[in-house]
């Protein structure tokens, strides 16, 4: 077993990677950076204020964390100031950048009403379509896969013709409490984000099919539970849980 080395802090090398973990010598199992950590004045002053004056470390890596012998508490305290300093003086540049991005005027354009009134019209049509489908499924466990299609690809010509826009109504759409439109509105919102994101269409699509789709497990005992305020016992977590289950089937 490796013998280990006991180091006081004034004798710690300032701004080295640590080769080893480092324990405090007076509690060996109490472990106070891990290796690959840089060894900070910050740090150094912190372990003073919990009373701890020397560390220990692995003693074949003694010396490598040894270099400043004679050094005083001052100049720990001298070097957090200049580390402060670098970096009180970094935050103000950030600062200064923002202020200069903010006075920059945003060209903000609006969309026609026409276009609104376009996507709105879709959307509802879409929604009445994935009624359907949830409707379907209720009664006979089975639902159209052209419809589901239908859906995801008008959602793909919606965003070729204006993103923007197709986007915001997805937000600002008002949920009406029924599984299917909120089932459409997350498929939208996920197909946006996945577009944005260059994901190959194709897998855009089956993003799309599956969120359309990802309801259609819950019974109505799930429902009633989920808009429930209170805390749910075992058994009713359970019943939840099993939704994703039943939507794979």
């Amino acid at each position: 077993m490796a013998e280990n080395a006991n180091i006081k802090l004034e004798d710690l090398k300032i701004g080295i990677k640590l080769p080893a973990p480092i324990f405090d010598a007076k509690n060996k199992s109490l472990l106070l950076l891990n290796h690959g950590v840089v060894l900070s004045a910050q740090f150094i002053t912190k372990l003073r204020e919990r009373g701890i004056t020397s560390v220990s470390i692995d003693a074949n890596f003694a010396n490598a964390i040894k270099g400043r012998k004679n050094s005083s508490s001052s100049e720990v305290a001298t070097n957090e100031q200049n580390t402060n300093s670098k970096t009180t003086k970094k935050t103000t540049e950030i600062d200064q950048r923002k202020k200069l991005v903010l006075r920059k005027p945003i060209k903000v354009i609006k969309p026609s009403e026409s276009k609104i009134s376009e996507v709105k019209t879709r959307h509802k049509a879409n929604s009445v379509v994935m009624s359907s489908v949830y409707e379907m499924i209720k009664s006979a466990f089975s639902f159209s896969k052209g419809q589901v299609q239908s859906v995801t690809l008008s959602s793909l010509e919606q965003m070729a013709d204006d993103m923007d826009v197709f986007v915001q109504q997805a937000i600002l759409t008002s949920e009406t409490g029924e599984e299917h439109t909120h089932a459409l509105r997350v498929s939208e919102l996920a197909m946006a984000t996945a577009t944005i994101m260059n994901v190959p269409e194709e897998q855009v699509k089956l993003l799309g099919l599956g969120c359309l789709l990802s309801r259609c497990g819950a019974t109505e005992a799930h429902l009633e539970l989920s808009r429930s305020s209170r805390k749910l016992s075992m058994t009713e977590m359970m019943e939840i849980k099993k939704s994703p289950a039943r939507a794979f089937d």
